[in-house]
């Protein structure tokens, strides 16, 4: 007979516990005086808002009865680059595409119980993009928020969720 240990046999958190998702615009200075990054950021608020809950949703096959949980969500940094430094020096960091997100997961809209913050960067250059489309770094961002982070999020929010205690 294997004896277990009582921290294993407690409840833990799960995806199911998130009831709310929580998502708005925390834009860095630089980026929010400039309306057309703030236009994308509020596009790319809605949609990965959106992704987020049905990444959140697969595989509850029955909701918990009084779920607590909220992943708050900001998008701290948007800005789709410039083409002219991706055509002159992207290789070296020049016009990239730049988002950054934000997440944390809170109980009762106090206690933090996860937290961290996501960076998606593009060139243009990697996967043969055209480098002088105008929509580059546009299309990278709607990409990142519609396909990449909202699995990354989700992904490292249950893992964070099975290392805390219910309470």
């Amino acid at each position: 007979m294997v004896k277990k240990n009582l921290s294993e046999t407690e409840p833990r958190y799960t995806r199911g516990d998130i009831n709310l998702v929580d998502v708005k615009l925390e834009l860095v200075k630089r980026d929010a005086q400039k309306s057309y990054n703030v236009r994308i950021a509020e596009k790319a608020a809605n949609f990965l808002e959106t992704n987020l809950e049905t990444q959140l949703a697969q595989g509850i096959k029955t909701p918990l009865p009084n779920p607590t949980l909220t992943l708050h969500v900001q998008i701290t940094r948007c800005t789709p680059g410039s083409r002219a430094g991706r055509i002159c020096c992207g290789e070296l960091g020049c016009g990239w595409a730049v988002l950054f997100v934000k997440w944390s997961i809170s109980e009762s809209g106090e206690m933090i119980i996860a937290s961290h913050t996501e960076k998606y960067t593009s060139s243009g250059l990697c996967g043969l993009e055209d480098i002088c489309e105008s929509t580059v770094g546009e299309d990278f961002i709607y990409e990142a928020v519609r396909a990449i982070a909202p699995g990354d999020i989700v992904k490292k929010a249950v893992i964070a969720l099975g290392d805390v205690k219910r309470r």
